[in-house]
C-alpha cells in the first residue's frame, strides 16, 4: 500500500482538516480575593499547553504473570508562557497572585480554598480569524488552578528580543468540551 499525500489530506478533510497550533486562546480567572483583573492580560500568552493525563500503575500478579493496572491519575503541569509589556503588568500579575498565596513577609501560606482557580484554554479552526470562545472546537479548563512556578527572565544588552517568561500551573483536574 503507498502513501498518498492528496489521500492523506482528502480524508483529514472530511474530519475538519488539519489543526493549527497557533489557533488558541486563553481565559484567566483570578480568585477574587487578589483583586486582580480578569480578561486583561490573557492576549499575552505566546504558548500554551493542553494538559495530559496519565495513569499511574502497579504491577498485579495473577498466577505467574504481572498485569499493569492503573491505580490512579495524574496531572502535570500546564506551561502557559507569555509576551510582557513595558509596565510588566503580565509579571506583576502573576506576582500579585503568587504573593496572595504565600505572602513573602510572612511565610503562613493562605488556604487552598481562597487561591485557587480556573483557567481556560480554548482551541479554534482554520476559519475564525478572531478568538471567540463560544466558537472554540475544543476547550480545556483547568480546575482549582494556581500558578505554581514562575519562570527567571534572562537580561541582555545585546540581545533585542521581546522579553518572555513561562508560568506553570498547578491544578487538581481538568475537564475538555469532550468530557462536558
Amino acid at each position: 500500500m503507498s502513501f498518498s499525500v492528496t489521500s492523506f489530506l482528502s480524508k483529514a478533510e472530511t474530519l475538519g482538516s488539519l489543526a493549527r497550533k497557533n489557533k488558541f486562546s486563553i481565559q484567566l480567572i483570578p480568585p477574587r480575593a487578589t483583586g486582580l483583573s480578569t480578561g486583561k492580560i490573557d492576549f499575552l500568552c505566546k504558548k500554551a499547553t493542553l494538559p495530559a493525563r496519565t495513569s499511574a500503575t502497579t504491577e498485579h500478579r495473577m498466577y505467574g504473570y504481572a498485569l499493569s493496572v492503573p491505580y490512579e491519575t495524574t496531572y502535570e503541569n500546564v506551561t502557559l508562557s507569555f509576551h510582557e509589556v513595558n509596565n510588566f503588568e503580565v509579571r506583576k500579575f502573576f506576582e500579585t497572585w503568587m504573593e496572595y498565596i504565600n505572602p513573602q513577609d510572612t511565610y503562613n501560606i493562605n488556604y487552598y480554598d481562597k487561591y485557587k482557580s480556573e483557567i481556560k484554554i480554548y482551541v479554534y479552526d482554520d476559519v475564525i480569524s478572531e478568538p471567540d470562545p463560544s466558537r472554540a472546537s475544543y476547550s480545556v479548563t483547568l480546575i482549582d488552578a494556581y500558578p505554581a512556578t514562575l519562570s527567571s527572565v534572562d537580561m541582555d544588552w545585546g540581545d533585542m528580543e521581546f522579553l518572555e517568561f513561562d508560568v506553570d500551573i498547578s491544578y487538581l483536574q481538568w475537564r475538555s468540551s469532550a468530557s462536558q
